[in-house]
């Protein structure tokens, strides 16, 4: 039986992994403390929800607003 891998789409290397990235390491604290989350940590997760809803929405619909957008998130996180 030949083994073979899962083919991956060059956006979700470039991109996508690193917001998983971003958000499971902002879920880290909230996991090893008293597992809740204040009003505060809840409106960030959810603002960060809405922006990666709106980033799938411009490459859906090939927005030219997209790259710019993409690179403002990706800068964002990488600070």
């Amino acid at each position: 039986m030949a083994q073979g891998g899962l083919l991956v789409s060059p956006p979700l290397l470039s991109f996508d992994l690193w917001v998983m990235l971003a958000t499971a390491l902002a879920c880290f604290p909230i996991f090893v403390t008293g597992r809740q989350i204040a009003r505060w940590e809840g409106s960030l997760f959810l603002l960060y929800y809405v922006a990666y809803a709106m980033f799938l929405v411009l490459a859906a619909t090939h927005d030219a607003a997209l790259r710019g957008y993409a690179d403002t998130m990706v800068e964002y996180v990488c600070r």
